[in-house]
């Protein structure tokens, strides 16, 4: 009896084991701002200070800890704006940053509200 208990157990586990219930994950989002537009790098960190262990992802997970660190290499002002957070205008060789805590499922526009057209602007999918 024990060992069916067992096996159900097992076989259960299995079962649910894909990425929504995985641990969530720290992902640090790199905004490169230029007066030509943005470019978001995504990168995997399971321990913040740990800079070494950083690897490029290509998505982001529901339930990731997203950490934004936002660059201006410009030579005008610029911010950045998603998941209805936004940073200040950020100077020409400034950075700002922010975070969000476990990220939902969905499609999310990002951009900048201080230049409106299309460089500026995309969406980001957490799955």
């Amino acid at each position: 009896m024990k060992a069916l208990a067992l096996a159900v157990v097992a076989a259960a586990a299995l079962a649910f084991s894909d990425s929504s219930l995985a641990a969530p994950r720290n992902v640090l989002v790199e905004v490169l701002i230029n007066d030509q537009g943005l470019v978001l790098g995504l990168y995997q960190n399971t321990q913040v200070a740990d800079i070494s262990s950083l690897a490029t992802i290509p998505l982001l997970r529901h339930g990731d800890d997203v950490h934004f660190v936002v660059i201006n290499r410009g030579k005008k002002a610029h911010d950045f704006t998603i998941f209805g957070k936004a940073t200040g205008t950020v100077k020409p060789g400034g950075n700002a940053r922010f975070e969000k805590a476990g990220v939902k499922r969905g499609r999310y526009p990002y951009g900048s509200t201080t230049d409106k057209s299309k460089p500026f602007h995309g969406s980001l999918t957490v799955q």
